[in-house]
């Protein structure tokens, strides 16, 4: 006996439930063809090109399923879910208003209108469908999920909470609901709780890319930045076009300084989206580290013309032009900033060390306000102690300056420790002891003549604040010589021998089976790096870093000829100088302990450069530049083998860039009342001057 329609329709629905949904299709085909109106066939036929990943076909079954029979409210509700799929907000929205109309009290529809109006941006009226469908099914895992989500999304967590706990106890086994009930908890700081949702999640569902970022970002609150790292990247290796998890990356990596991979998020972002100024603003930053000033001013701007209310661009823009000698437009720059965030701590302390006792009262204001907010964020804390700290020093004010310090570098101690970048007085002992006992006089005997054979480059080098951006400037000043600025040229050409000798070993343990052709090619490298920055111009290229101390054994080796000018000033001077200085990259200034073991390794080993080094190191002296700067420079150029220029007596308009903490000294005229400076601060940091000692060196 012939089977009718409706069994056939059951027979197909069969199929369709098991999972055979190319026999189903065939079939609902052959009740379409006899019967091309045939309501149901066609809209179960469109549900299942739905389930294909065929939303536009769905729509086109399931409307004519509608039309056909337009007071269903299953035809209704299936056509609304294909709109959905298609980004259709609008129709799907309108969709499941008719089912709403058909029955009221539907919570599914409830729940799929209120998905629908959220995403037009209508989460009023979103959170009402969301409400509604949880009044009439308490039970329902999907209403709760949602009104959790969108109640989070409000800033309304305690609320979201209890729906969200309620989704998981409905649907343990759904990682979906362990993620949101996560976001939940780190929204309310409960960040052990969000971890562990994070992790069921995980277990639940390895590829569930918002979980393995809800445990980055949960593990980044909480310190832990190897987690943090390892789930945003996990997150990104699910979901590579996220912007956002590129974004969160790119923040981790930053902390942790690994600039190579920050880089690499931020170009992926720029593909993915080049609207994006998150992006510019970060490369324009990664740039002005290197000391690319065109490049990175271009990146700030760029990101301001993307998004003009984006302060942190306008706070980076003003620091580059504060270094560029241009105080007015940096001032200009950092007020916009803070019209755009009032309370931007750092925007606050960079202007106290550009205006310093000429900060107006209203800012300090502001400044004694945020320091009074118990919840302020750690590294706000000690941006703003730093900068109240300059303001009563050049007030002279120093017991007050003192007590600031006091408080900004315990704090800054605590913050490194927190991001995972704290300094080990062990593991620099150990790369000092280990660069003495490699670089020895045999060892230079047998690399002996593999350099490059090159005047131009000079090297600048000694503790930090210890004058090193005072003679750069006077040599920059000569119409022959290139400053370079502060850039790790030698620590990136160190970095550089494991890979030319293809080892995975540190640097140091790769000197031992150096060759002549990796120190002809070390030198090449670093001689193009140096072209790059000046076109190979400049008779002479300053290279000023403080700490290219550590690197003169291999600097002699790659450049027999360099000029070695090694800064030397009273090491309490120098210790006061880095205890006022909010330093971002020098980790050892923020304690008494770490600063008097860092003066002595310093001492250490350049008493071992002294006895070993085959190129010869000069020295100058602060104090002397203070008090004769024409001699000190004159023997400085002769050093250099160049003749004798008075524009570098008139350094101050010089208009290079500076990124150094000396940067607003140096566009003055050359002053003495930063000779004998520590004795302003002696009351208060006699321990440790007593610990550095006097003289040219510490002791």
């Amino acid at each position: 006996m012939a089977l009718t329609v409706q069994d056939q329709l059951a027979q197909a629905f069969g199929y369709h439930r098991a999972g055979n949904l190319a026999e189903a299709a065939r079939r609902y085909h052959g009740i379409l063809a006899r019967d091309p109106d045939h309501a149901d066939a066609s809209c179960l036929l469109g549900i299942l090109r739905h389930q294909e990943g065929e939303p536009a076909l769905a729509v086109e079954l399931i409307g004519r399923a509608v039309a056909l029979r337009p007071g269903v409210a299953g035809f209704h509700a299936s056509l609304g879910l294909a709109w959905q799929a298609l980004g259709r907000h609008a129709e799907a929205a309108g969709e499941f208003g008719k089912v709403l109309e058909l029955n009221p009290n539907d919570p599914a529809a409830h729940v799929n209108r209120g998905v629908a109006v959220r995403a037009l941006g209508q989460s009023g009226l979103a959170l009402d469908h969301f409400r509604r469908a949880v009044e009439l099914d308490p039970e329902l895992a999907q209403g709760r999920t949602n009104l959790g989500e969108l109640l989070l999304e409000m800033g309304r967590p305690a609320e979201a909470l209890v729906h969200c706990q309620a989704a998981v106890a409905l649907q343990p086994v759904l990682a979906e609901a362990q993620v949101n009930l996560g976001n939940v908890h780190r929204q309310l700081d409960r960040l052990a709780e969000a971890r562990d949702c994070y992790l069921r999640a995980i277990r639940l569902n390895p590829r569930l890319s918002a979980a393995a970022a809800g445990l980055g970002l949960t593990a980044m609150r909480l310190g832990c930045w190897d987690e943090a790292l390892a789930g945003l990247r996990r997150a990104v290796e699910l979901e590579p076009n996220s912007v956002e998890y590129l974004r969160y990356l790119a923040e981790a990596a930053a902390v942790r300084e690994l600039y190579d991979e920050v880089e690499a998020c931020c170009q992926r972002m720029l593909a993915l989206d080049p609207g994006q100024a998150v992006a510019q603003n970060a490369l324009g930053w990664l740039a002005h580290q290197e000391g690319r000033y065109a490049e990175s001013r271009q990146r700030y701007e760029s990101a301001i013309r993307l998004q003009p209310d984006f302060a942190t661009a306008h706070y980076n823009l003003g620091v580059i032009q504060e270094e560029m000698g241009e105080p007015a437009e940096a001032e200009a720059s950092y007020r916009t900033a803070l019209r755009l965030e009032p309370t931007y701590a750092s925007v606050l302390a960079r202007l106290a060390g550009l205006l310093r006792d000429d900060l107006p009262e209203a800012d300090r204001a502001v400044m004694r306000r945020r320091l009074a907010e118990p919840q302020l964020e750690l590294a706000d804390r000690v941006n703003l102690l730093f900068g109240l700290a300059q303001i009563h020093d050049a007030r002279r004010e120093f017991a007050a300056a003192a007590q600031c310090l006091e408080q900004a570098n315990a704090l800054a101690l605590t913050e490194r420790q927190r991001r995972g970048v704290a300094y080990d007085p062990a593991e620099h002992h150990r790369f000092l002891e280990r660069t003495i006992a490699l670089f020895q006089p045999p060892f230079f005997d047998r690399l002996a003549g593999a350099g490059l054979d090159t005047p131009r480059p000079v090297f600048l080098f000694g503790m930090p604040r210890s004058g090193t951006t005072l003679i750069e400037q006077v040599l920059a000043s000569h119409p022959q010589v290139h400053g370079a600025g502060e850039i790790p040229l030698a620590r990136r050409t160190f970095d550089e021998i494991p890979g030319l000798l293809h080892r995975d070993d540190p640097p140091l343990s790769c000197l031992a089976v150096m060759d002549g052709a990796v120190v002809g090619e070390l030198a090449r490298r670093h001689d193009e790096r140096l072209h790059q920055l000046d076109g190979g111009q400049a008779a002479r290229v300053v290279c000023k870093m403080p700490e290219n101390y550590f690197y003169l054994g291999l600097i002699a080796l790659l450049f027999p000829r360099a000029v070695l000018i090694h800064c030397r000033r009273d090491p309490r001077d120098v210790a006061l100088s880095c205890w006022m200085t909010n330093f971002t990259d020098v980790r050892w200034a923020s304690h008494f302990d770490h600063i008097a073991s860092r003066f002595a390794g310093y001492r250490r080993l350049m008493d071992h450069w002294r006895r070993v080094l085959p190129s010869p190191i000069h020295e100058v002296h602060y104090e002397d530049a203070v008090d004769d700067l024409e001699a000190t420079s004159r023997r400085l150029l002769s050093l250099c083998g160049l003749d004798w220029d008075p524009a570098c007596l008139d350094f101050p308009r010089n208009r290079r860039p500076i990124r150094t903490a000396s940067l607003n000294q140096v566009r003055r005229p050359v002053y003495k009342s930063s000779v004998g400076r520590w004795k302003s601060y002696e009351h208060a940091l006699g321990e440790l001057f007593a610990r550095v000692g006097s003289g040219g060196d510490p002791q």
